[in-house]
């Protein structure tokens, strides 16, 4: 079954203090720790707590929230996607911020 819109990701992204390659596009923690997907979050979770803490250290779908590193920033992301038989297929990102 195809679906236009599954729900949200939560993308971090390190800001590297010198000026580094980085990976094109974010991935599970474990694959790409500089650039990362940290949760999965369905429209029910997101209207149920409006709320999102990143770097809690759990799990959201299956991707893990790793606490972030101090002294760091980040780029964080909001986007949008689509499953297709139980693959993100596409997303978009629909909010960018950055930390200190």
């Amino acid at each position: 079954m195809n679906c236009l819109f599954s729900g949200y990701l939560v993308g971090v992204e390190e800001i590297p203090t010198k000026r580094k390659r980085q990976a094109n596009d974010f991935a599970h923690y474990d694959v790409s720790p500089a650039k990362y997907i940290a949760a999965e979050l369905s429209e029910m979770q997101i209207m149920e707590d409006s709320s999102f803490v990143v770097g809690d250290n759990q799990t959201y779908g299956s991707y893990y929230n790793p606490p972030l590193k101090e002294g760091k920033s980040y780029q964080l992301y909001t986007a949008v996607f689509s499953r297709i038989n139980d693959t993100v297929r596409k997303y978009m990102v629909i909010n960018k911020a950055t930390t200190n």
